[in-house]
């Protein structure tokens, strides 16, 4: 929306929000859209298939990541306070998965996702905020958020952003796809539509020179109104006294002739897009294929150039949330990725053995990626005895004694 939308009308109109903040002025998070077929909301939008598809796989995705904390030397703080709110569950009525899918589902869908922070001598709980009870209002050097008309300071607040043109607050995706989700709703009812009247068109009905009474036409328009239902398509109806149908010439056009399916296909394409979703993830076949051709590939490719991008948005506001200061110098709060980065069996085998070979990491290391249990000595880091410097002399057992000086 336009970011010169009058304030006064936005108080009663939320879906005249301002796409920036303006300074000393309350903004509300909302996606209520006017469209030429109606209006667009979060409601209407996740009525449409490829919506529901494309933000259930993202949020569920992110949900499914780990949050840890580790500290400079890339050690886990399980010890920390705040792990296990991030880890296992962030208050009393949800888990963490739970929690991390709702955030990532207001994220896609409004741009902005909140959180509130609860302290009682430290972090005890973090709460979800729903987006539309939420105002943001910017002055000179902070930023105010409103919850339900009650202030809240912004270091209470997690907010996570999506692309935004001033850093502070979100574009929402459904206001800026609101056109069209709207094509893809005004499509979706002609598909239904033509289904729900037996694939028939209508027209007109000659009854040559003979005037109808009204109770006449009263009983033809019921029997019409009952011939056109989809259970009696097919059938033959009874014409009499010289009665004639005759169909709307360019009025009604076939499916085909509209091009129906290959509409409802580019939209498809087209909210994929925009949502950072490749049509092949949501079960939609594509015809000429742009991305890497195998999961690995594609997994890659989703993680590096759509995901990773939110991941780094998150995990910053946390750490500048939940962390002091003096803590931000040492600790880091990452989502574990290895997950989605694993091959085929085959080189996911392959990389293990060469990453033990070479002292990359322990047998235990890559044991517990399978959730198998530590063996004894398995903490140990060894490599292959061949890999030593040229010159280097060996034993009779073939370890390489110490160069001599």
């Amino acid at each position: 929306m336009s970011d010169t939308a009058p304030t006064f009308w936005g108080k009663f109109f939320p879906f005249l929000r301002r796409s920036k903040l303006t300074e000393d002025v309350k903004t509300a998070v909302s996606n209520q859209t006017p469209t030429a077929t109606g209006q667009v909301s979060t409601e209407v939008a996740l009525r449409l298939s490829v919506i529901w598809a494309c933000v259930k796989l993202r949020s569920q995705v992110v949900a499914s990541l780990p949050i840890h904390i580790k500290d400079s030397g890339g050690k886990l703080r399980k010890d920390h306070k705040v792990y296990s709110l991030l880890h296992r569950r962030p208050n009393q009525v949800q888990t963490a998965y739970a929690f991390w899918q709702t955030i990532g589902l207001h994220l896609d869908l409004y741009g902005n996702a909140f959180a509130r922070i609860n302290e009682n001598m430290g972090v005890t709980s973090l709460n979800i905020i729903d987006p539309e009870s939420v105002q943001l209002e910017r002055n000179k050097y902070s930023l105010k958020y409103y919850v339900d008309d009650v202030e809240v300071p912004a270091s209470k607040i997690l907010h996570f952003k999506g692309m935004s043109l001033d850093g502070m607050l979100g574009l929402s995706p459904i206001v800026y796809l609101a056109d069209t989700i709207s094509a893809a709703r005004a499509s979706t009812d002609a598909a239904s539509t033509a289904f729900n009247n037996g694939l028939k068109t209508g027209g007109f009905l000659y009854t040559g020179e003979v005037t109808l009474t009204d109770g006449q036409r009263t009983k033809m328009r019921n029997v019409l109104s009952e011939f056109s239902k989809p259970e009696n398509a097919g059938k033959w109806m009874l014409m009499e006294a010289g009665m004639k149908p005759e169909a709307v010439k360019g009025e009604n056009i076939s499916a085909v002739d509209a091009q129906l399916l290959q509409h409802r296909q580019q939209l498809t394409l087209e909210v994929c897009s925009a949502l950072g979703v490749h049509p092949s993830m949501i079960g939609h076949s594509v015809d000429g294929e742009t991305w890497g051709g195998t999961l690995e590939q594609l997994n890659l490719q989703w993680l590096q150039y759509q995901l990773n991008p939110q991941l780094i948005g998150m995990e910053q506001e946390l750490e500048f949330k939940l962390l002091s200061i003096s803590e931000q110098n040492d600790l880091s709060i990452k989502h574990s990725v290895e997950g989605l980065l694993r091959a085929d069996s085959k080189t996911r085998n392959e990389i293990m053995v060469n990453q033990t070979n070479n002292g990359l990491r322990s047998i235990n290391e890559v044991r517990s990626l399978d959730d198998m249990p530590e063996v004894d000595n398995g903490n140990i880091i060894v490599r292959q005895v061949q890999y030593q410097p040229l010159g280097t002399p060996l034993t009779s057992a073939g370890v390489a004694n110490e160069p001599q000086d």
